[in-house]
């Protein structure tokens, strides 16, 4: 467990999530600890959409993914990079998607590029 000041620089999952629709949210970077915290807030489906590999502290989507199927959340990965969501991604994940329940929390690095492909996912 990490020691102060890095405990009160680290804001709880439930204050980082920000809902955009009575079936979707988003967040920045979750970690596997966190799952557990998700599933609490009545999360069904956790959508990544941050490459594995990014940054050098960034956990691996397969460890979210494990950690997700120990809570009974279905972990759905589409990796986007880049700005803006093309038409082959935005498909990609709607298919994903489709096979999931709600809610859905989507993640990526700081929120942007899930708020964007859940905005091309309604257009």
């Amino acid at each position: 467990m990490p020691i102060w000041p890095f405990t009160l620089l680290r804001r709880e999952i439930g204050a980082r999530v920000r809902r955009i629709g009575p079936q979707r949210a988003i967040c920045n970077q979750i970690r596997p600890e966190e799952v557990e915290a998700i599933a609490a807030l009545g999360f069904r489906t956790i959508l990544c959409v941050r490459p594995d590999g990014e940054s050098g502290n960034q956990p691996a989507f397969a460890e979210i993914a494990r950690e997700a199927r120990r809570h009974g959340i279905k972990a759905v990965h589409v990796p986007l990079s880049g700005f803006g969501v093309g038409r082959a991604q935005a498909a990609q994940a709607k298919k994903a998607l489709s096979k999931c329940r709600g809610p859905v929390l989507g993640y990526c690095r700081s929120g942007g590029r899930v708020a964007a492909l859940f905005a091309a996912l309604d257009r």
